[in-house]
């Protein structure tokens, strides 16, 4: 499809223009558009993609300079707009600004922050220091596919799922030019490191490295070709010697952590640390034989030596460290630490959690390094504004449910509360500055208290969810039928709570299978592996450990961080960093679950549409002060708001419907609406007079100034025969 400025497309442009205000009128726009090209339809200032699964050809330069140089609302609807929107807002307003994207997992989102960002890369430097701009673009966009090799992985829904959640920052001065940016990462999926589901994949770096090493290279890091060696990577079912990932791309990878800045001596340790994972998940463990002690033995203890090597530890720390922990005797009056042997079970777990937390000390370090180029220093923070992006996974719903979708269900819960409580605040606000009494929002306010009972279930501090899963692993024999009778028992009557761990999310049920909870939520990495990794003659991997986590060790700590802890605080941390700024969303929905660029299911879409809320969301915006209020205002004070009302006036007459005779959601309630009503009724038939006036004038001048010149023409013409003649 080529982009048309004059075409916006089949259907309706904007989502509170439909004539048939139903599911079955939202999912026919919607699929109409999308079979014609048209992937981008508005509901108000909120932006609904549907991923085409094709290359399409909309994002040009020179379509980039009509979004900058044009009326977005007289355009048709393109991510581009909303990008534009965000920008002049910070500028104008001097307001931070943030753009959450949501949505399924496939459904396009990661693809879309990388629109939003080089739009804005772009735009902003028009007007800036362009090697700046150009610096802080190049670093984020570059940075892109490093991060996409070390945090996504391959699901049953999407090749190239994001298993963290990203968001990044634009920097920008108080003179609104750009200085720097910022990336922060949340919510990563480590536990994908150690265990993966059917037919699912570990990190694509993994993957990468095995199939792209130069022998050199291979040779150092101890590895064998093939994933089928390697624990970690062996028991999915998936094809994992799979012929189509290319071996080129860890040349790719090394070329762009070049470009963005990463140090030789950064990229090999990344490796090493990578390559010592494989190693570690090749760790065996077998019981000791006779003797009272439960302890057990490593039986291959090359794998240690070679792990051990590459971290720059000694093995014998390493593998002292996996069989065993020491404990600190409070109790007595030596205060010396007690050995504590480790049965088989216990070690593979220790071996696992050294795996995961390596794998997470590594990411961060990574990201640490892109922030390093890219992050302004320069400036005052007060004087700063930043225009966010998140990119984070969407709601997952399998059909084996484990404590991964838990987390991300429960992180997805949280945004739509957010989205709920701006619209209503937003509304609210709208209704008050056009001068009209506030209406509640029945959707909305059920929404609204919904989400906080749901958040009730989920994060009460005493018997929510995961204070009771951390309960139970904090008790000597942790089980997961012990948690399972406790949940039954406090919320066997809760509305969105089923037995044997079912959920009643916005977005639909989900079966959790319980499990592996207990297992997985006892992510604790002991003193003893701490301090065995901290002891690294390597600089770098010393660094990896955050100081909190070594003082921390150096102390009994009566309650260690779980991965729910780690979870909620992560989660905490993200949540006050998007309500601080003004948001602006956009929808991204997954046409089908086969990647077909012509396949629109309609069940599929119709389910996404639910649990995004969208027919509401239209609802609410059709509402009349909210609708039309706001354009009456805007058209009487500038001719840029007329432009508006003529960008949505041809939206309505391209649909074939009669703008005048839209069937508001609201009718008029009290006589000032009504006053309202009628002057958006005059002001249509006055710009329609207007319109023909102009051309009655135009065709007026036009035949005055042809006669006037035949008449001159002609009558020098008789005075020049006459006089010659």
């Amino acid at each position: 499809m080529s982009f048309d400025i004059n075409n916006s497309g089949p259907g309706v442009s904007d989502f509170i223009l439909l004539k048939d205000l139903s599911e079955d009128g939202l999912l026919q726009n919607m699929k109409k558009r999308w079979e014609d090209g048209f992937i981008y339809t508005y509901i108000g200032n909120v932006i609904v993609s549907v991923n085409p699964y094709q290359p399409v050809n909309l994002y040009t330069k020179d379509i980039i300079e009509l979004y900058r140089t044009n009326d977005t609302r007289d355009l048709p609807p393109h991510i581009y707009s909303l990008a534009d929107i965000t920008l002049r807002t910070m500028q104008y307003e001097s307001q931070d600004q943030c753009i959450i994207i949501s949505g399924e997992s496939g459904s396009g989102k990661t693809e879309a922050s990388k629109l939003i960002m080089e739009y804005i890369a772009t735009i902003a430097g028009k007007n800036s220091r362009q090697i700046t701009v150009e610096h802080v673009k190049d670093q984020l966009l570059n940075s892109n596919p490093v991060l996409e090799a070390f945090g996504n992985a391959k699901t049953v829904r999407n090749d190239n799922s994001s298993r963290f959640g990203k968001y990044m920052d634009l920097q920008f001065d108080g003179n609104g030019n750009p200085s720097g940016g910022k990336i922060n990462t949340y919510l990563l999926e480590k536990s994908r490191v150690v265990t993966q589901q059917p037919n699912e994949r570990n990190f694509h770096i993994f993957y990468q490295l095995l199939n792209g090493a130069e022998p050199e290279l291979r040779e150092h890091l101890k590895l064998k070709e093939s994933a089928k060696y390697y624990k970690y990577l062996n028991e999915t079912a998936d094809d994992i010697d799979d012929a189509n990932i290319n071996k080129e791309s860890l040349n790719n990878i090394i070329n762009t952590m070049n470009s963005i800045g990463i140090s030789d001596k950064d990229q090999l340790s990344l490796l090493e640390g990578i390559a010592a994972i494989l190693h570690l998940g090749n760790i065996h463990f077998e019981p000791l034989e006779g003797g009272s002690n439960p302890g057990s033995k490593i039986t291959n203890i090359e794998e240690v030596e070679m792990a051990a090597e590459l971290l720059g530890i000694d093995s014998e720390t390493l593998a002292t460290a996996l069989i065993s922990r020491s404990i600190n005797d409070y109790a007595g009056r030596s205060k010396k630490a007690i050995i504590v042997p480790l049965d088989v079970e216990k070690a593979e777990f220790s071996r696992d959690a050294l795996a995961k937390a390596l794998y997470s000390y590594l990411f961060d370090f990574l990201i640490q390094k892109v922030n390093d180029q890219i992050n302004s220093n320069d400036a005052d923070d007060t004087q700063k504004h930043v225009i966010g992006v998140l990119d984070i996974y969407g709601f997952e719903i399998f059909e084996k449910n484990s404590f991964e979708q838990l987390i991300i269900n429960t992180c997805n819960e949280k945004l739509h509360q957010h989205f709920i409580n701006y619209t209503l605040f937003s509304e609210r606000e709208e209704y008050k500055r056009a001068g009209y009494s506030w209406d509640t929002n029945f959707y909305f306010s059920n929404q609204l208290e919904r989400s906080k009972e749901m958040f009730q279930l989920i994060e009460s501090k005493d018997k929510g969810i995961f204070a009771l899963l951390d309960e139970e692993c904090l008790m000597p024999v942790p089980s997961t039928t012990s948690f399972l009778n406790k949940l039954d028992h406090y919320h066997i009557n809760h509305k969105y709570y089923d037995s044997f761990f079912w959920l009643k999310h916005y977005a639909g049920e989900v079966d959790y299978s319980i499990n592996d909870f207990v297992e997985k939520n006892n992510d604790t990495l002991h003193s003893d592996l701490v301090f065995a990794l901290y002891s690294s003659e390597k600089e770098t991997f010393r660094e990896l450990i955050p100081k909190s986590k070594v003082a921390k060790t150096s102390r009994v700590s009566r309650t260690p961080d779980t991965l729910g802890m780690q979870f909620r605080t992560s989660l905490a941390n993200l949540m006050k960093n998007v309500t601080s700024k003004t948001p602006h969303y956009i929808r991204c929905i997954k046409p089908n679950t086969t990647k077909s660029s012509t396949y629109f299911d309609e069940s599929l879409c119709l389910a996404q549409c639910r649990y995004l809320g969208l027919l509401e969301n239209i609802r609410a915006r059709r509402q009349l002060p909210k609708y039309a209020v706001p354009i009456i205002q805007r058209t009487w004070r500038s001719y840029r708001s007329h432009c508006l009302l003529n960008g949505m006036k041809k939206s309505v007459i391209e649909s074939g419907n009669d703008w005048i005779n839209i069937k508001w959601e609201k009718e008029p309630a009290n006589e000032k609406l009504k006053e309202a009503f009628n002057n958006l009724k005059y002001i249509y038939y006055r710009e329609m007079v207007s319109e023909k006036l102009l051309i009655f004038i135009f065709i007026f001048i036009f035949f005055f100034l042809y006669y006037y010149c035949y008449y001159y023409y002609y009558y020098y013409y008789y005075y020049y025969c006459i006089y010659f003649n």
